[in-house]
């Protein structure tokens, strides 16, 4: 589709890469994370999100699980991340350690969802070989790929921490 408008012409396909559909899905499946069952578990979340990608980046035997052996490794890491982090979360909602002591306010809450999906897309960027990563679009390399914007994406979750009030 090509729409002209005052001698400017502007392709909006460019607008539908099918990353960029992945990373607006992640970024909406936050948000609504964060604001129905999430609300609660902010912390948890986020620890069980390390503890998903720490895993899944340093697991020596992730080659060997019958059944996924065969995949690519990157497919491996992805699954294993997914898995650990799920299985992290409940494990941690369930504890009284992570007992909320304050209450999110709503810009709070946005500003955890924006961060939480920034360090999912990040750590998936990371477990992508080279080849799929200049397929990317340039946007999606240049916001979750690249060396310094993937570390701030990972800090970023554990940073905020620092400025977040609560009610």
């Amino acid at each position: 589709m090509r729409y002209t408008v005052r001698s400017m012409s502007f392709d909006y396909s460019s607008l539908f890469v099918f990353d960029a559909m992945i990373a607006a899905g992640v970024i909406a499946a936050s948000f609504l994370f964060v604001y129905t069952i999430g609300r609660y578990s902010i912390v948890p979340t986020i620890a069980a999100l390390g503890m998903g990608a720490t895993f899944a980046a340093l697991a020596p035997f992730v080659g060997r699980v019958p059944g996924i052996s065969a995949w690519p490794a990157y497919q491996q890491h992805i699954l294993i991340f997914a898995l650990m982090t799920i299985a992290a979360c409940f494990v941690f909602r369930r504890h009284s350690y992570f007992e909320p002591s304050a209450m999110p306010s709503k810009i709070e809450l946005a500003m955890c969802a924006v961060l939480i999906a920034g360090f999912i897309l990040a750590v998936l960027g990371s477990f992508l070989p080279a080849d799929v990563v200049t397929a990317l679009s340039p946007h999606m390399k240049l916001l979750f790929v690249d060396d310094i914007q993937r570390t701030l994406w990972l800090v970023a979750p554990v940073a905020v921490f620092a400025f977040m009030k609560g009610r």
